[in-house]
């Protein structure tokens, strides 16, 4: 096996084309692991169990389980809309994540009524729910 890395790795944003590599040794990259919701971000295993361990601690450390969202926030949440309305009837979708190191967790929101659907960060998520 190749060098493993000690740092963390954050989940990324997945790449579809060329050959990829694994986040942990890069050794060919077999399988992407992603954030719960979230098919395009996550981190690449080459399926290794060592990378596994270390791609599923990686992952436990940068997301926020989206069961621990809702018991916070609740089933429905309150949404600032682009005008600067406050929208009620917005759901949690997935797990909130974490792009860097020190970085803000992301969380994507929805209004199914709507269809509409946006990426926003928990902090102003929080801050719109009063919490």
């Amino acid at each position: 096996m190749a060098n493993i890395r000690e740092e963390i790795v954050y989940p990324h944003k997945r790449v579809l084309i060329g050959k990829q590599q694994c986040d942990v040794c890069n050794n060919e990259g077999a399988k992407f692991i992603s954030v719960n919701n979230k098919a395009y971000t996550g981190l690449w295993t080459c399926g290794d169990r060592v990378c596994m361990k270390q791609i599923t601690s990686w992952i436990n450390r940068s997301i926020i389980n989206n069961n621990l969202l809702i018991e916070e926030l609740g089933d429905l949440i309150y949404v600032r809309r682009s005008n600067d309305k406050k929208e009620s009837g917005w759901t949690i979708e997935g797990d909130a994540y974490q792009e860097e190191k020190g970085g803000p967790f992301w969380v994507m929101v929805r209004n199914n009524k709507k269809r509409q659907s946006k990426c926003v960060t928990l902090e102003k998520l929080r801050s719109w729910n009063n919490l």
